[in-house]
């Protein structure tokens, strides 16, 4: 083999990466930039009603004084909703990194074992600074709030998938819990919360078919309810991350592990479950 062939996945992969990061911080000043005139926007409008909500009648001021601000601000009404139908485009892209961020996690982990000292160092170091960007996102609130979007807050006869997402959590927030077995609470409610939401969307879809694994059960639920936008392969690929993620808490359900490691399971499992629940168009469920 080559020395071309045996680099050609790193070199095509750093490629991809190059060109994602050389458009991140044009994204993220364009996000800037709209949160700011979001919040000017909002500040001067507050302050014009409250002044606008004093004047007693219309005569106070000239008709032509109220044809400026009438058309000026129906100006700003009328921008506005272009800008508010690229939420869809902006909801697809956090899904798509999301859920791009979920298959990095595992490739990660798999090369720590394989690879020379020096390597594992490196792969030590992604590892703990993944970790650190997953905590400084409040995943657990965007969780949450898309499964709450989709109604999976209720269930009759048995616990919803959001009171399993809570159950994990509440056994993360108790240290005491994470001795010995404490994975246990953690790790089995977040398996069980996933496979909660599978159960409850696949009910929901428009139309029933066989889906005997994983992969086949979230490409459905993509297919017939899936946002518009995002590709085909967005949930084959979830479907497969999604399936991997399950046989790793099943198979580490009964071990002891020390509280960043659950820590890491639980973040991850939140990732996937926000990659999922996002990629979700809930008008496209049934009741």
């Amino acid at each position: 083999m080559s020395n071309d062939d045996q680099t050609k996945n790193r070199v095509a992969l750093n490629r991809i990466l190059e060109d994602v990061e050389k458009s991140a911080p044009e994204i993220e000043q364009l996000g800037q930039e709209l949160a700011s005139a979001g919040r000017f926007t909002r500040d001067v409008v507050k302050t014009v009603r409250e002044f606008v909500s004093e004047i007693p009648n219309d005569d106070l001021l000239a008709e032509e004084d109220w044809k400026r601000m009438k058309e000026g601000w129906g100006a700003v009404q009328d921008t506005a909703q272009p800008v508010l139908k690229t939420k869809i485009y902006v909801q697809d892209f956090s899904a798509v990194v999301s859920g791009s961020t979920v298959s990095t996690l595992p490739f990660v982990y798999r090369a720590g074992p394989l690879t020379t000292p020096p390597l594992r160092a490196a792969v030590k170091t992604m590892e703990e600074q993944l970790a650190q960007i997953l905590e400084g996102v409040p995943l657990m609130d965007e969780v949450r709030k898309s499964m709450l979007r989709l109604r999976l807050d209720s269930l009759t006869g048995q616990r919803s998938a959001v009171q399993l997402l809570e159950d994990a959590k509440s056994g993360l927030d108790r240290p005491q819990t994470l001795a010995a077995d404490g994975a246990l609470p953690v790790l089995i409610s977040l398996r069980e919360c996933i496979l909660s939401c599978l159960a409850e969307l696949l009910r929901r879809r428009p139309q029933q078919e066989e889906t005997p694994k994983t992969v086949d059960k979230i490409i459905s639920i993509g297919r017939q309810c899936g946002r518009p936008n995002l590709q085909a392969d967005h949930f084959s690929r979830l479907g497969s991350d999604c399936s991997d993620m399950l046989n790793r808490l099943s198979g580490r359900k009964q071990a002891t592990m020390p509280r960043n490691e659950i820590m890491r399971q639980f973040n991850e499992g939140l990732l996937l479950l926000k990659t999922f629940t996002e990629s979700i168009d809930e008008t496209k469920l049934r009741s």
